[in-house]
C-alpha cells in the first residue's frame, strides 16, 4: 500500500470516527411526491409513438403536477435503460415489471426493444422530463437499484440476453465497449464464497432470478455508470437509488478495495459487529456516489434505512429514505440477527385498541435528526396512509400534522403524505387531492416564514443522547431509549434526542436533564456531566425474541420496560414547559439561535381518512407555556403563527423564563419568541 493510499484511508477514518462535534442547524424540509406510475402514464404522451401512444391520463397528469407541483418528483423506471435488465418494454414501478400499456399487454414486458424502438422511448422520456420541468417542478429523479439484475444464466434470459446483444446498441446510443467478464461473475458473495441474495425469491420474478450485485464489480458499475448517463442524456436532474448500500459482500472486488483503505475483509470478520466489514460497504457506496457526482449527477437521493451510518450517508447525498413509517408502522431499527444475509425489525409500534393511541411518528423523527448528515434530508415515506381508498386517505389536516412534524421534530425531515402510486398515480387519485391541498398550504405558510424553520438548534429542556457504534450494544440503547422517550412524551416536555458522536459540550451543558440508555463508551467530557443513566440496560436477550417475532410475522411480544423511565418520571415534574389540558395529546419541540427561539406545537387528536370527520379535529383550549431564555436575554415580543394567520403574544418574562398564553391549538401553531 503506497503511502498516500494509507495517508488518505488514515484521514477518512478519523473524518468518520471523529468528526468535529457540531450539531446541524435545522432546515426547512423539500416537498417531495413519490409517483412510480404502477398505472404506467408517464411516457403516454405520444412522444414515442407507436411504441407508446398518447393517453388522455397524460393530460390529466399534468393538470394535476401544475396545480400541485412538489419540489422534488421521484418517478419509476421511467429511463431508457432498465438497471436491472437493460432496454425492455416495461416502464415505471421498482424492479417488478408490468404490461405498461393495454396495446402490448399480452407481450411479455421483459422483452428487449430494437434499437428502433428504444429510440422512441427516449423521445417520450425527454418530452415527459420537459412537462414536468414546465409544470413548476425543479427536480425530477427516475428509479435506479444497483444491486439488482434479473437473469437466467442458463438460457441467457433477462440482462443475459441485453449483455449477448450489447454490439446492437453500443454504436447508436454511444455505450462503449461491452464491460469485460460474466455477469455472474459481478454478484455478492458471502464470507464462503457463495451466491448471496439480498432480497428473497418470488414467483412473480420467475423464470428470472434476482441476483443482488456487487457495486466494487468493475463490469457492473461500469454498466450501472452507462445507465446514469442516459438518465442524465434525457433531461433528469439526477438518480433515486433503491437499496441503496444492500451490500453484505465478500468477493475478491471487495477484499481488494478493503485492502486499499486498510482495513481486512478477509471471511474471519464477517460477523456483521465488526466494524471493518461495515465500513467497508459503506465506502464502497461512498466512492460510487462521488463518481455518479462527477457524471454530472445534480441531485442524488437513496433508499438507505439503516440506522449506523445515516449520519455519513447524509453527508453525501441530497435525500435519505426511511422506509414504511408513517403513521403507526414504525421501524425504527434495522439490522441483522442469527446470520448474514437476514433483515430483521424492531418493535413496530402498531394499535392497540386503547381510546388514546394516536399516530405519530416523532421519535423516529427525533432519531432521524440525531443521525443527520450535514448535507442531506431524510425522508419518511409508507405504510398506511397510501391514498388508495378513502379511509386511508390523508384530510387536509393530517397531512398538515405529517408535514409538521417532521418540520418540528426532525428540524426539517420530508415527509411523503399521497399515494404512492402503486395502483395510481397520486396525482390521479382524488383520494389525494385533499392530502395535496395540505401540502400546499403547509409549504405556503414555511416558505413565507423561513424563520421558523431554519438555522436553529434544539432547545429543548431533556436531551435523549443516543450513540451509533453497533460494538457498543447501540440496538439495545436506542429501544431502551425509545421506551424512555415514549413515557415522558405526553408529558408537556420538550425533548430533543441528540446524537453522542456529534453533540457539544457546550450544547449539551445547556438542559436541565441529560438521560443515556445503555452503557454506551462516551468522551470523558460527557462522562463528567450530571447524566441519568440506566440502572439494567437492555440485553440482546431482550429484543431478540421480538425481532424473530417480527421477522416471522407473529404477534410481537412486549419489551420489558427497565427502570430507567420511571427514574426519568421523577425527574421531570419541574421540567414541564406546557401545561396540557387533561386528555389532550401534544407533543411541542423548541428550536433557538441567538436571535429568536420557536416552539412548535402540534395536536395530534387529528382523524385521518376521508370518510371519519373530514376535516375536524379536537381543538385544544388554553395552553400555558414557559420557555427558558438563554443566556440572560431580554424577551423584545412574542408572536403567535398559524397556517394563514399570526398575531402578537402578551408574554411577561420572569427571571430566565418567558411565559405566554396559546389559547387554542387545532393542528398546528407556532410561537416565535423574539430577543433583544
Amino acid at each position: 500500500m503506497s503511502r498516500t493510499a494509507l495517508w488518505l484511508a488514515i484521514c477518512h477514518l478519523a473524518f468518520l470516527f471523529g468528526q468535529a462535534q457540531t450539531q446541524m442547524p435545522s432546515r426547512l424540509q423539500p416537498d417531495v411526491v413519490l409517483d412510480y406510475s404502477y398505472d404506467a402514464v408517464h411516457l403516454l404522451n405520444g412522444a414515442g409513438a407507436p411504441l407508446y401512444p398518447a393517453d388522455e391520463r397524460y393530460q390529466r397528469f399534468l393538470e394535476r403536477l401544475r396545480q400541485f407541483p412538489p419540489e422534488v418528483l421521484i418517478v419509476g423506471k421511467e429511463a431508457p435503460f432498465t438497471h436491472s435488465l437493460g432496454p425492455v418494454l416495461s416502464f415505471g414501478g421498482e424492479n417488478v415489471v408490468f404490461p405498461p400499456i393495454p396495446q402490448r399487454r399480452s407481450e411479455d414486458p421483459r422483452q428487449l426493444l430494437s434499437p428502433d424502438e428504444l429510440k422512441l422511448r427516449v423521445k417520450a422520456i425527454e418530452q415527459f422530463v420537459k412537462d414536468v420541468h414546465a409544470a413548476g417542478v425543479k427536480v425530477i429523479v427516475p428509479y435506479i437499484s444497483p444491486m439488482t439484475m434479473f437473469g437466467e444464466p442458463e438460457k441467457q434470459l433477462g440482462f443475459f440476453s441485453f449483455y449477448d446483444r450489447w454490439d446492437e446498441y453500443a454504436e447508436a446510443f454511444d455505450l462503449g465497449e461491452r464491460p469485460q467478464g460474466d455477469p455472474m461473475e459481478w454478484t455478492q458473495r458471502d464470507h464462503e464464497g457463495k451466491l448471496l441474495f439480498r432480497f428473497g425469491q418470488r414467483k412473480e420474478f420467475k423464470p428470472l432470478t434476482r441476483y443482488s450485485m456487487c457495486i466494487n464489480a468493475k463490469g457492473w458499475r461500469q454498466w450501472q455508470q452507462t445507465i446514469v448517463r442516459w438518465i442524465l442524456k434525457v433531461g433528469y436532474d439526477g438518480v433515486w437509488m433503491d437499496n441503496a448500500l444492500e451490500h453484505r459482500c465478500y468477493c475478491q472486488n471487495c477484499q481488494a478495495f478493503a485492502r486499499s483503505l486498510g482495513l481486512d475483509l478477509s471471511p474471519k470478520t464477517y460477523d456483521l459487529a465488526q466494524r471493518a466489514p461495515q465500513r467497508v460497504w459503506l465506502e464502497s457506496y461512498l466512492r460510487y456516489f462521488d463518481e455518479l457526482m462527477k457524471l454530472g449527477v445534480k441531485y442524488l437521493a437513496v433508499n438507505y434505512i439503516e440506522v449506523p451510518f445515516q449520519r455519513q450517508v447524509t453527508d453525501n447525498v441530497d435525500l435519505c429514505m426511511i422506509e414504511h413509517c408513517w403513521l403507526g408502522i414504525v421501524r425504527v431499527v434495522w439490522g441483522e440477527y442469527k446470520k448474514l444475509g437476514r433483515w430483521t425489525g424492531f418493535y413496530s409500534h402498531l394499535p392497540d385498541g386503547t381510546k388514546d393511541w394516536v399516530q405519530t411518528n416523532s421519535w423516529l423523527l427525533r432519531l432521524a435528526y440525531a443521525m443527520r448528515g450535514k448535507r442531506g434530508t431524510h425522508f419518511l415515506y409508507g405504510a398506511p396512509f397510501t391514498g388508495y381508498k378513502p379511509e386511508f386517505a390523508h384530510s387536509e389536516l393530517s397531512s398538515l400534522l405529517a408535514l409538521a412534524e417532521g418540520a418540528a421534530f426532525g428540524g426539517g425531515v420530508a415527509v411523503h403524505v399521497v399515494g404512492s402510486g402503486a395502483a395510481i398515480s397520486p396525482f390521479l387519485n382524488d383520494n389525494d387531492l385533499p392530502a395535496h391541498r395540505g401540502r400546499q398550504k403547509f409549504f405556503t405558510f414555511a416558505r413565507k416564514h423561513r424563520q421558523l424553520f431554519e438555522g436553529l438548534l434544539p432547545a429543548g429542556d431533556v436531551a435523549i443522547v443516543v450513540f451509533q457504534d453497533p460494538k457498543e450494544g447501540m440496538m439495545e440503547s436506542l429501544l431502551e431509549a425509545q421506551q424512555v422517550f415514549e413515557t415522558l412524551q405526553w408529558k408537556g416536555l420538550l425533548i430533543d434526542v441528540l446524537n453522542g458522536e456529534t453533540v457539544s459540550e457546550s450544547l449539551l451543558r445547556r438542559y436541565r436533564l441529560v438521560i443515556v440508555a445503555g452503557k454506551p463508551k462516551m468522551p470523558n467530557w460527557m462522562e463528567a456531566l450530571p447524566l441519568l443513566r440506566s440502572p439494567d440496560p437492555l440485553q440482546r436477550s431482550d429484543w431478540a425474541p421480538i425481532a424473530e417475532a417480527y421477522q416471522r410475522r407473529q404477534p410481537i411480544p412486549p419489551l420489558r420496560p427497565t427502570k430507567l423511565s420511571d427514574l426519568a418520571m421523577q425527574k421531570v415534574d419541574e421540567l414541564r414547559a406546557i401545561d396540557l389540558p387533561e386528555g389532550s395529546k401534544v407533543q411541542a419541540a423548541a428550536w433557538a439561535n441567538d436571535r429568536r427561539i420557536v416552539l412548535h406545537m402540534l395536536n395530534y387528536r387529528v382523524p385521518a381518512g376521508l370518510e371519519r370527520n373530514i376535516g375536524h379535529a379536537e381543538v385544544v383550549q388554553t395552553l400555558t407555556v414557559r420557555l427558558k431564555v438563554p443566556n440572560g436575554r431580554k424577551v423584545k415580543q412574542a408572536r403567535l403563527y398559524e397556517v394563514g394567520s399570526s398575531r402578537d403574544l402578551p408574554f411577561r418574562q420572569v427571571g430566565t423564563d418567558v411565559h405566554f398564553v396559546v389559547p387554542s391549538l387545532q393542528v398546528y401553531a407556532v410561537a416565535e419568541v423574539i430577543l433583544q
